[in-house]
């Protein structure tokens, strides 16, 4: 790392990385304001997401985002010791505008709107540079009302991963950071947001999302 001296001690100037990780910053916030620049290494993945989501989630077993589809808590702490920097994404559904009819928008219009913007965030940086670039939503898809998966278990198929390919919307749909096993709370907290459970149903939620860099 380049180092510049003045006469009242030592200014850091940095390096190129860096400096190209602010530009793609800046690049990205045109898509979406509320951005925190973090270290991967902050990203906390932890085996007890997976049993939540097996046991107390309706959506398990019914979205081709969610488990037992996605990879597994092992893979996604490998593929993330592969990056340097990701983007968290910061969406406070108490600052989103009515519709038309003066009512809130809807869980499944929030999640629409969270899962729309992590991929364009992905593409964004992909198209910068950025050719590994990943992301993770919030929560459980909404692209579609009922998930090919749910369809099929209506049906009377069992799924499987490899079912996957059905998915009407895989340009945009991304699993949940919580699917892959990702604690949200504490890497929530590691980046510097503060971040409570929610005690009544008309609190409105805030969701993270994730985008992997490098």
């Amino acid at each position: 790392m380049m180092e510049e001296s003045s006469g009242r001690g030592t200014t850091r100037r940095a390096g190129p990385r860096e400096q190209e990780n602010v530009a793609i910053f800046g690049s990205l916030r045109t898509i979406h304001n509320d951005l925190t620049s973090i270290p991967a290494d902050i990203i906390a993945v932890r085996e007890w997401t997976r049993f939540r989501c097996r046991f107390g989630c309706a959506a398990y077993g019914t979205h081709f985002c969610c488990p037992p589809f996605v990879p597994s808590t092992e893979e996604t702490r490998t593929m993330i010791a592969e990056y340097h920097s990701a983007v968290l994404a910061r969406f406070d559904t108490a600052t989103f505008p009515s519709g038309p009819d003066g009512l809130p928008p809807s869980r499944g219009e929030i999640l629409r709107t969270v899962q729309q913007t992590i991929a364009d965030l992905e593409r964004a940086a992909f198209l910068a540079g950025y050719y590994r670039a990943f992301g993770m939503g919030a929560s459980p898809c909404a692209l579609c009302s009922t998930c090919v998966a749910q369809e099929m278990l209506d049906a009377g198929t069992t799924p499987t991963p490899a079912d996957a390919v059905r998915c009407r919307q895989k340009k945009v749909m991304r699993p949940s950071m919580e699917a892959l096993g990702i604690d949200v709370f504490e890497t929530v907290k590691n980046a510097g947001h503060s971040i409570e459970v929610l005690t009544g149903r008309d609190d409105p939620p805030i969701y993270f999302g994730l985008v992997l860099l490098d």
